[in-house]
């Protein structure tokens, strides 16, 4: 076995239009002068984490970056039992919002934040690893709606919150049958969630009930709506108060089937993929372990 490796700095450095690399900038120049040992990575982490350190020669992985850049580490760990520290210098940062870390502070504040997470003393979260056709996620993958907003984003778009309200008065449901272990629906959908953390979108508390280890995904459905529905629906979203509104089916799931009438928009983590029919989302028989300062709340 390869030796161990105290740190892996796992950079995105496109993330949050270049704010990823500032801050990872900040925390190899505190690494440097604690002394530490520490392998320095920019982006693609599949492949490069398995190929450049085989033999779990990991011990903690600071990655830099949004939850796209979360979900590709996700992928090349491929199972290694290896603690992450996460620090959020996406666009989005959900999941580092679920974890209660500080989210928009300067570089000084993560990185000093994402080092006491280093510390023996930090406390340690546990979060299910998910797959829906063949892909990894751990905070969340949105069907319909939510995947034409992704994509928009993708191309450019100013924010989440900016598109949806753009986005949302020409959005046309689609007619899908789900299967869970929760039962059957068959419906006119505007937007399916299925949540592992708590927030999307940037923010938009699409699943406080959420729970990161408890072996489900919450699922939020939104059916046909009226204009001014949506108009109602997307501020309540945002904080988190919709899950009692007329037309939203909430469960909790630990697998689903869907299909759909069309081809329809999805992401995983935030990022567009490829638009399908046809999706079957089951939880892995594994885990990430995540590290925070002591004393973080978490999902405010």
């Amino acid at each position: 076995m390869a030796a161990r490796i105290p740190y892996v700095l796992l950079i995105n450095p496109v993330a949050g239009q270049g704010v990823g690399r500032r801050i990872g900038e900040e925390i190899e120049k505190a690494l440097r002068a604690l002394g530490a040992e520490y392998e320095y990575l920019l982006s693609s982490p599949e492949g490069a984490l398995v190929s450049q350190h085989p033999g779990c020669a990991m011990r903690q992985v600071l990655v830099v970056g949004g939850d796209g850049t979360l979900r590709g580490v996700a992928e090349g760990l491929k199972g290694q039992p290896v603690e992450l520290v996460m620090v959020p210098a996406g666009r989005g940062n959900d999941f580092a919002r679920t974890l209660g870390l500080p989210i928009g502070a300067d570089a000084e504040t993560l990185w000093k934040a994402a080092l006491t997470a280093t510390a023996p003393d930090a406390e340690r979260v546990r979060c299910d690893v998910w797959d829906c056709n063949g892909k990894i996620f751990i905070n969340g993958a949105g069907f319909g709606f939510e995947g034409r907003v992704v994509e928009k984003m993708a191309g450019g778009g100013r924010s989440y919150l900016w598109e949806a309200v753009k986005r949302a008065p020409r959005w046309k449901p689609f007619t899908a049958d789900v299967h869970s272990d929760a039962g059957r629906i068959t419906a006119q959908i505007e937007n399916l969630s299925l949540m592992n953390g708590v927030f999307a979108g940037g923010g938009f508390k699409l699943a406080p009930r959420a729970k990161l280890d408890d072996a489900k995904l919450d699922f939020v459905m939104a059916g046909a709506m009226h204009p001014w529905e949506k108009a109602i629906y997307l501020p309540l979203a945002r904080r988190g108060a919709h899950l009692e509104l007329k037309g939203i089916t909430f469960r909790q799931v630990n697998e689903v089937r869907l299909t759909t009438d069309r081809v329809i928009p999805w992401h995983l983590d935030g990022e567009k993929m490829e638009p399908a029919r046809e999706f079957v989302i089951r939880r892995l028989e594994r885990t990430m372990t995540f590290r925070r300062p002591k004393g973080t709340p978490v999902a405010p």
